[in-house]
């Protein structure tokens, strides 16, 4: 604690996490908006706009009940709910149980928009990253921050990350870039372009 250093480090992050909470959206408009997507990916698309609330419960229930990373995503959705109207313990509690279940650990600065589809768990994101809509995100990714810093990259609308693929630090990625397997990402991607390797480099363009 004696490091000005990670003192501004810490006071940054106490911030991040109010303004963090503050954003959070409705549970209930989150979850049907990742039911809604998760739904298209998995070729089970239907209508949420149109469906009732019973309906809309009972396909939310069957996707955690069959899917490891949506039950965990709706658990994140839940412990972030509870973390903006300060309800103690029980958001620890999600935590762990996403983590037991789906290996799928995001941590409290992520700003997850409404609408993203985890594929599966082993899934890390962490850091004060924020991931719009329409993104997929295949197992085993981590997305993040790196040492000395509190800052991982805001992911754009509609992005693909491939399976294992890692992206750290404050880098970029713009709508609907594609992130191919195992890539390991430390450059800004510009929207439209697919990216792979290690380190990654452009392959090919929109």
């Amino acid at each position: 604690m004696r490091d000005p250093r990670f003192r501004a480090i810490l006071e940054e992050r106490k911030r991040l996490l109010r303004e963090t909470y503050a954003r959070q959206p409705g549970f209930t408009r989150a979850v049907v908006e990742d039911l809604h997507v998760a739904s298209f990916h998995r070729g089970e698309f239907f209508e949420s706009e149109k469906a009732s609330a019973p309906y809309l419960l009972f396909r939310a229930l069957r996707l955690m009940w069959v899917g490891d990373a949506f039950f965990a995503q709706v658990c994140y959705r839940a412990r972030m709910s509870m973390k903006a109207k300060g309800i103690p313990i029980l958001p620890r509690i999600l935590h762990k149980v996403s983590m037991i279940t789906a290996q799928m650990s995001i941590d409290e600065l992520v700003y997850m928009h409404p609408g993203v589809f985890i594929a599966h768990g082993q899934v890390v994101i962490g850091g004060a990253t924020e991931i719009m809509s329409g993104c997929f995100i295949a197992p085993w990714v981590s997305i993040g921050l790196q040492s000395g810093s509190v800052y991982g990259p805001p992911i754009g609308h509609r992005v693909f990350v491939g399976s294992g693929a890692k992206l750290l630090g404050q880098l970029t990625v713009g709508d609907e870039a594609v992130i191919a397997a195992q890539a390991m990402v430390s450059e800004d991607v510009p929207a439209g372009v697919t990216v792979a390797g290690v380190p990654a480099r452009p392959v090919r363009s929109k």
